[in-house]
């Protein structure tokens, strides 16, 4: 490599750093998916089933995906131990994978090392892919969008050379993103297919015996787990139905959390918005370029990533929606940004009649470009207050404000997925006793009461009334809404 490229890796990691890993584990679980996720990975850990998710001692009827993100997460609680990193650093790896990858095809592929550091450099200033669920959080979506861009490249790459080593090597990347986040593994598929009947390449394409090859593949990985897994969990392939295939993407379930179903324009208002905000207009640039640059370099690569992105965007548009359903096609969009960048930077090299190499109009125009949304990046992730559960950052400051007091009885609203992981954790892994009352209305509606001497912690001033109603307590601590008092005695 030459000494420009060996500058531009080194200055993309340090760039990469601060979005991706910075104050990764500085904040408790979110309660939904990532904590569930966390609850998954705990319970394979402990019982030793890698076949089947479960959640809370039974097979998880909820949280049906394949359990790969699951395995990755199991994995590093080994490594690092039980804590929020552990959840979080396997995402944080993939995502980093997935920007030293697009650096790496366009200088070795492409032959454009400032294409892909642009490239790199939109990704991981883009809010909706540095954001929650996605770069930053123990959810699917980050492992996903890296096996598809990996299946885009190596797909692209594949109808330029015909060998069983490529035909296999798509095979197993499209067969890993079904295993990662089922269904939404293929959503690449429509985008590919389209392109190829546009090039011209679809019946040479059915001729390849390594096309066949690694279509075979991926069906036998795919249908060897889910088939495994039914035999394991008869209702299994059931519930994939129910929460995975066309019930939950047309929402025939009714389920109020998905919103927006009749938005067509959903996914482009919140790139349009929030997600892609600062670049989106700048698409412009790449699309003028595909349209009426007679010369440009690269075109068919352009013309898959257009495709792709806008099809996968449409595809998307006709069911459910979530704002982060739409983060694969967030690097695909960075690939025609930082295409577009480095074209645009070489034209007015060109017709400004330059005498100086473009090469060096590479940096200054990158800090020009780059600068404000990677100082919105850093103050965004900086200012970020995380979870409004703090329940697991009271437990850790419990644990250093009274190392020798492990017994609590705990007064909870709500008791969710995050709620549950810290208790877990904390009673398996560091021997806490935390006995637990579900509160709704009133003290009377928990099946047991605290003791004299017992230390309770409550998280709203309601439960603290209603306790103070019952018993003379002594509040000790206060952390975060959350509040820890002592039981003096009863009234």
């Amino acid at each position: 490599m030459s000494l420009k490229d060996w500058f531009l890796i080194i200055f993309l990691l340090i760039l990469a750093y601060f979005p991706i890993f910075w104050k990764l584990d500085s904040h408790s679980l979110y309660h939904w998916d990532e904590a569930r996720n966390a609850l998954n990975a705990n319970e394979m850990y402990f019982n030793g089933n890698y076949l089947v998710r479960h959640y809370m001692g039974a097979p998880d009827q909820w949280e049906t995906k394949p359990p790969l993100l699951t395995w990755l997460q199991v994995s590093s609680l080994k490594i690092v131990g039980f804590n929020e990193l552990a959840i979080r650093l396997p995402i944080a790896l993939f995502a980093l994978g997935t920007v030293l990858m697009i650096f790496f095809f366009f200088r070795n592929v492409l032959q454009e090392s400032a294409a892909g550091f642009f490239a790199s450099l939109t990704l991981v200033t883009t809010n909706g892919y540095i954001h929650y669920h996605v770069a930053r959080n123990g959810d699917h979506d980050t492992v996903l969008i890296f096996f598809l861009v990996a299946l885009l490249l190596s797909f692209y790459r594949y109808l330029q050379e015909d060998t069983i080593f490529r035909g296999l090597l798509c095979g197993l990347l499209l067969a890993l993103a079904v295993l990662t986040k089922s269904i939404a593994g293929l959503f690449f598929l429509p985008g590919l297919l389209l392109y190829t009947i546009l090039s011209g390449k679809l019946l040479q394409l059915c001729k390849r015996k390594s096309f066949y090859l690694g279509l075979g593949l991926c069906i036998g990985l795919v249908a060897t787990y889910y088939l495994a897994a039914n035999a394991a969990n008869p209702s299994y392939l059931t519930w994939v139905w129910n929460n995975e295939l066309l019930p939950r993407f047309f929402n025939l379930n009714d389920d109020p959390e998905f919103v927006h179903l009749s938005d067509k324009l959903y996914y482009f208002n919140i790139l349009k918005g929030s997600h892609f905000k600062y670049y989106f207009w700048f698409l412009i640039i790449p699309l003028l370029l595909l349209c009426f640059h007679k010369k440009l370099a690269h075109k068919s690569f352009y013309l898959l990533l257009a495709i792709t992105a806008f099809s996968f965007l449409f595809l998307i548009s006709l069911g459910t929606k979530k704002g982060w359903y739409a983060t694969p096609a967030y690097p695909l969009l960075a690939m025609l940004i930082g295409m577009g960048l480095a074209e645009s930077i070489r034209l007015i090299g060109h017709y400004a009649h330059l005498k100086i190499k473009t090469a060096y109009l590479y940096i200054p125009m990158a800090l020009l470009f780059f600068a404000l949304p990677y100082q919105q990046m850093i103050q965004k992730i900086d200012q970020d207050k995380g979870s409004s559960d703090k329940y697991g950052e009271l437990l850790e400051h419990l644990e250093k404000i009274a190392p020798t007091q492990k017994a609590y009885f705990v007064l909870y609203q709500w008791r969710n997925s995050s709620y549950l992981w810290y208790e877990q954790v904390y009673e398996r892994i560091k021997g806490f006793e935390l006995e637990s009352c579900g509160f709704r209305n009133s003290l009377e509606d928990c099946q047991a009461m605290p003791e004299v001497g017992q230390q309770a912690i409550v998280s709203s001033a309601k439960m603290l009334e209603e306790l103070q109603t019952a018993f003379h307590c002594d509040c000790i601590a206060y952390f975060n809404g959350y509040q820890v008092c002592t039981i003096v005695g009863k009234k």
